[in-house]
């Protein structure tokens, strides 16, 4: 089973689910270039009711996660894809392994109200919930503070329509401590023995200490 947003449609993933005949649940705004006649599609109601019969569900896009809310509120799939994309709940279940750690989260609306000194510089500032490093900036000092807060509101009002809600949060921001070294992207899964599948592995290259792009 799939939730297929429209707007990243692979003909290799085409060619797949067709094959395949795996039930496709279309989201978004389909033209009559997108949809293919021997795709297995079906309405809203006839997926999710099979998906109550522990069929695995996928999409390929995290606006699917909308539609589980909206479908399945009550199902693991929606509660853990909710759970993972709150960095400030990730955060707090994770202390205990990082005690030391600082972040805290505020809502965007008294951000620039907010006492610079307690945050201790370096500090990293993005949305609570998130997604391609949408309104991600890093502030070195009190001086960058502001500019990384007005280019955050800035990155938010520009995305606001082109994410749901539950893709990029507009309400609640997190500050943590600018954690230094490189950094990685693993894609993976998990399966059906609860072990971790590694599918790539690679490494970010940012052009300088303010870039959080994601060119790998």
């Amino acid at each position: 089973m799939i939730i297929l947003n429209e707007s990243i449609v692979s003909p290799i993933l085409l060619k797949v689910l067709e094959e395949q005949q795996i039930p496709v649940l279309e989201q978004g705004q389909w033209g009559v270039t997108l949809t293919s006649e021997k795709l297995n599609i079906q309405k809203d109601t006839e997926f999710f009711k099979s998906m109550e019969m522990d069929k695995r569900i996928l999409t390929n896009s995290e606006n699917g996660i909308t539609l589980l809310g909206h479908f399945q509120p009550n199902s693991n799939e929606y509660i853990w894809s909710k759970l993972l994309k709150d960095k400030s709940q990730v955060r707090n279940l994770t202390k205990s392994l990082y005690p030391d750690f600082y972040f805290q989260d505020i809502d965007l609306s008294i951000i620039s109200d907010l006492d610079k000194n307690q945050i201790p510089f370096p500090a990293v500032i993005k949305p609570n919930i998130g997604y391609s490093s949408v309104g991600v900036h890093k502030a070195k000092n009190e001086q960058d503070w502001d500019i990384a807060v007005n280019q955050l509101k800035a990155d938010l009002l520009h995305s606001d329509g082109l994410y749901d809600s539950e893709v990029v949060g507009s309400q609640t921001v997190l500050i943590e401590e600018w954690i230094q070294g490189e950094e990685y992207a693993i894609d993976g899964y998990y399966n059906q023995d609860g072990e971790p599948v590694i599918l790539n592995v690679f490494k970010r290259l940012f052009k300088d200490d303010y870039d959080t792009s994601d060119r790998i």
